[in-house]
């Protein structure tokens, strides 16, 4: 009948009920007609798994910050983020989602929402599934065009998150960006390189021009930063020398096919 309303089935209210009082029974009317007391193991169950696999990624955080404060803070996106994926490796990245997008609580660490992004992006750059492209493992990448791993992640960080551990986590914000380079190279060994502004312009250049020859890049980029001809040969040089330390580090893999 047109226009009629099609009430939810009882089997599904149990259900959301059953969810709901399990991610947080203090905002949870009833437990689907289950007494609380039965579900204790399973409220105990779904959260420490939910907290293993956070634990396991940001380990360093979870370190930093006192244990009741940690469990506070994941009981808090357990409770109340909304995940977009059914996959259990996901779930750290669905953390890092509700730290930077959700989460806005001034006793939390001012890095700390840095510090779970390096910390993430470390196994990321692990599990990363992206297939290699074809390429010329020997080919010239100054003369022709470099193909960049599909297995790295070139970020920007406010703080230094790669210096913070257990004994120095009283940092202030750098007074410059710090890029950081993820990578993963053919031995599928993880890696963190540092690099300054022009190195790191030069990278996202080759990442996002497809049809640039390295000493075509490099000459846009001192385009780019008006060096004098004393510079521009420096530079040039130096950056010749860093494409074919890329390339040893299979941050570059070689040049294309076509």
């Amino acid at each position: 009948m047109q226009g009629a309303v099609v009430s939810e089935p009882k089997f599904k209210k149990i259900q959301r009920s059953f969810a709901s009082y399990l991610r947080d029974p203090s905002q949870a009317n009833d437990a689907g007609g289950v007494a609380a007391s039965r579900l204790q193991v399973y409220r105990d169950l779904f959260y420490q798994n939910v907290e293993g696999f956070i634990a396991n990624a940001l380990p360093i955080c979870k370190k930093l910050l006192k244990s009741q404060q940690w469990h506070q803070l994941v009981r808090d996106f357990y409770a109340n983020h909304r995940c977009l994926s059914p996959y259990f490796l996901d779930i750290s990245r669905e953390f890092i989602d509700y730290l930077w997008l959700e989460r806005n609580v001034s006793d939390d660490p001012a890095f700390l929402k840095e510090l779970a992004l390096y910390e993430w992006l470390e196994l990321y750059v692990q599990v990363s599934d992206n297939e290699l492209p074809g390429y010329h493992a020997t080919g010239d990448v100054l003369l022709d065009r470099p193909v960049v791993s599909p297995w790295l992640v070139l970020q920007t960080f406010a703080y230094c998150a790669h210096k913070i551990t257990e004994e120095f986590s009283s940092v202030d914000p750098s007074p410059t960006p710090i890029y950081l380079l993820f990578y993963r190279d053919l031995q599928s060994n993880v890696k963190i390189l540092e690099l300054n502004v022009v190195s790191a312009r030069c990278l996202s250049v080759l990442q996002n021009e497809l049809y640039i020859t390295g000493q075509q890049m490099l000459n846009k980029v001192a385009d780019e930063l008006n060096y004098d001809d004393s510079s521009r040969r420096e530079f040039l040089v130096f950056g010749a020398e860093t494409l074919q330390y890329w390339h040893s580090k299979d941050i570059l893999l070689g040049t294309s096919l076509s």
